[in-house]
């Protein structure tokens, strides 16, 4: 489809978008792991890395964190939590989470955002993925642009 942000430039640079290829089997339960988004829709100024999954902008500055990440059990019924987090530099700064231990559903869709500052040089930026399930079935997020995606511009100055 056509894609408005393909093209993205001026004063809201470095940014960028990127999704999964295809869906992504979380290999371990209840363990933060970063999730592996190796497609870019667009990178203004060449900052995301589509095999380290990170975003090291070249601009200090202030910087808008989104993302949507579906998160499916393998089987209905049986996952409990799914959370997904924003990092810097490995560290946590936000978390979003869905957590219905109380009974289990099949899957979730979960936003996150956060306003983040950039040193513009070595500071960046990632996105982990958690859950947990009643009887321990691979979770798995799944694929195109539509489910599961994550992207980054400046918004300001320091």
């Amino acid at each position: 489809g056509d894609n408005a942000w393909a093209t993205a430039s001026g004063d809201n640079t470095p940014s960028f978008f990127a999704y999964l290829s295809a869906s992504w089997a979380i290999t371990s339960e209840e363990v933060h792991v970063e999730i592996p988004f190796d497609t870019e829709v667009f990178d203004s100024d060449s900052c995301y890395n589509t095999s380290t999954y990170r975003f090291t902008p070249t601009t200090a500055g202030k910087y808008l964190v989104y993302s949507n990440v579906t998160i499916m059990a393998a089987t209905q019924e049986t996952l409990y939590r799914a959370m997904v987090q924003i990092r810097k530099n490995g560290g946590e700064q936000s978390i979003s989470n869905v957590d219905h231990r109380g009974y289990a559903f099949f899957g979730a869709t979960i936003p996150a955002t956060w306003v983040v500052d950039m040193n513009g040089s070595s500071d960046y930026l990632s996105m982990y993925a958690f859950y947990d399930t009643a009887s321990g079935e691979a979770s798995v997020i799944r694929s195109t642009q539509g489910y599961s995606g994550w992207g980054a511009f400046k918004i300001g100055n320091t």
